[in-house]
């Protein structure tokens, strides 16, 4: 019995040092990557390069830096996404609660990520829902959420994240969805949009 123990206790503390070494070696691939968006625009995201290796390249992309972007949109995305975005550091603690329990009831529905979550995922991760991912996706969150400032998270936020199908940034989804560019939305528009 003395020996399973051990032999469960040795597994334990070695599959523990692989989750470690996986962390830090994300942290070490991406740190870079997140230290150069502070100034740069990326080009394309993870899940940019993932539809265009399945045969689905990008549809329409367009970059318009956060203060030419109409103040309502900019307000319904954030209280659409990550209500408390400008209240917490990296992470809605309110959000993960809820999302854990969500997720200890079975229901894998909807996630809990913010706004710094969903921003490292679309830019260096998949959308695959696995523990490993949101492990992953924990420590970019962080790493984004102390190299970049909150108005850069979001300009980064509203020009990579797909707003449909092949649709990156929500000036082409403004297009794409109502025909229109999206300092030309009506309230209504603004709220379908961002939700």
């Amino acid at each position: 019995m003395r020996r399973i123990a051990w032999g469960v206790l040795l597994a334990g503390v070695a599959g523990g040092m692989v989750v470690l070494a996986d962390l830090a070696w994300t942290w070490v691939r991406f740190g870079p990557h997140v230290t150069g968006l502070a100034e740069a625009d990326p080009r394309r995201t993870a899940f940019m390069a993932r539809r265009a290796r399945q045969g689905r390249p990008p549809v329409d992309h367009r970059w318009v830096p956060l203060d030419s972007l109409p103040r309502p949109v900019v307000c319904a995305v954030v209280a659409a996404e990550n209500a408390r975005f400008f209240q917490h550091g990296t992470l809605d603690w309110v959000n993960q609660r809820a999302m854990l329990s969500r997720v200890l009831r079975g229901d894998f529905a909807r996630g809990g990520s913010g706004i710094a979550q969903q921003l490292a995922r679309n830019l260096f991760l998949t959308p695959d829902r696995t523990v490993r991912r949101k492990l992953r996706e924990y420590v970019l969150a962080y790493k984004i959420s102390h190299g970049l400032t909150k108005e850069r998270q979001l300009e980064l936020y509203l020009n990579m994240v797909e707003w449909g199908e092949g649709i990156w940034g929500v000036a082409a989804g403004s297009e794409h969805h109502f025909g229109r560019p999206v300092d030309a939305l009506t309230p209504t528009e603004t709220v379908l949009l961002a939700n």
